[in-house]
């Protein structure tokens, strides 16, 4: 960093900090404390007021009257913040949020940009990292959905015993529980459908030159819901609860028309629901362990009753190996 980047660095550092002292200035520019003094004096040479804050706490502090001009941004921090805008967007409880949006997007829209990027959400899950596996593909259907333009593709769903060739509207690019989504109007099945980033699913993409009008009435909040992003259809459930550990219970959501349906015996309460992710309303209960009791439907519980079969047969085999 060459002395005039400093200066313009020093300059930022005090617009965005009620005072700094000399040394954390130094080691933010990674320069001597001695230097300090003179880039103030150059600054002060170019029209901006700094004062001397003394004493215990003191440091150096900008005059706010002083005029700071929105300095031109490359590409790649530009998409620094529209990835941090993007993720602002979709934690709207986070304190702050919708101030911070705004000035995100003030400061965005002062740079010069080449291109408008369509942004990608992100839903907060236990999952800390997201694979790097289809980054092209991502790039391809981030740049359709620009452009408004088809794409073909060969998807392998979970439902489905084959591939199938489909032609989709894409909308959105979303990352969740560790995995990527793009969410898109699907011509095979005629409605809005999420499909994932896996090579073990998107066998094949290719983008097309026939454009496409987005559905003016979908909402991504509204599609997204409360649920799982790989969607399958409601089911009924029906849960009982040891009543020491209902309220425990109560605070996990569990899926839509969650209520109480009475009791079947002394030390328990059943409840009811409606939920399209199996995967989460198992693991869910299994963390619960004998405090719970899935009651309908009766094939999830013939394949709760089986998981838990399995496991304890895998721990009887490895109590009986002679090793």
């Amino acid at each position: 960093m060459n002395r005039t980047a400093r200066c313009i660095r020093m300059l930022q550092i005090l617009k965005s900090r009620e005072s700094v002292c000399t040394a954390e200035l130094a080691a933010l520019l990674d320069t001597n404390p001695r230097n300090i003094r003179e880039y103030r004096k150059e600054l002060e040479e170019a029209g901006f007021q700094i004062e001397t804050i003394r004493g215990a706490g003191g440091g150096y502090r900008l005059d706010f009257s002083s005029v700071l001009p929105v300095p031109k941004m490359t590409g790649d921090e530009i998409t620094v913040l529209r990835d941090l805008r993007d993720y602002l967007i979709s934690q709207p409880k986070l304190p702050f949020s919708n101030k911070a949006i705004e000035l995100l997007d003030e400061f965005i829209s002062s740079n010069p940009e080449t291109e408008v990027e369509q942004p990608i959400y992100f839903i907060p899950s236990r999952e800390k990292d997201f694979p790097r596996v289809g980054a092209d593909e991502i790039r391809t259907v981030r740049k359709a959905i620009i452009d408004r333009k088809k794409i073909d593709i060969v998807y392998h769903s979970r439902n489905s015993p084959f591939p199938i060739e489909r032609t989709v509207d894409p909308y959105e690019i979303v990352g969740a529980d560790g995995k990527w989504y793009f969410i898109g109007y699907d011509s095979y099945r005629s409605s809005i459908r999420t499909f994932s980033f896996s090579d073990k699913r998107l066998l094949e993409m290719k983008a097309t030159d026939e454009t496409f009008e987005r559905d003016p009435e979908f909402n991504l909040h509204s599609y997204l819901g409360s649920s799982t992003l790989e969607k399958e259809d409601q089911e009924f459930y029906m849960v009982e609860v040891r009543e020491e550990y209902v309220r425990l219970f109560e605070e996990i959501k569990w899926g839509t028309s969650f209520c109480v349906v009475g009791s079947r015996r002394k030390g328990w309460q059943t409840f009811s629901f409606f939920s399209d992710d199996p995967t989460y309303v198992q693991k869910t209960l299994f963390r619960l362990g004998d405090k719970v009791v899935m009651l309908s439907p009766k094939r999830r519980v013939e394949e709760y009753r089986y998981r838990l079969a399995s496991i304890l047969a895998a721990y009887q085999e490895e109590e009986d190996d002679p090793q």
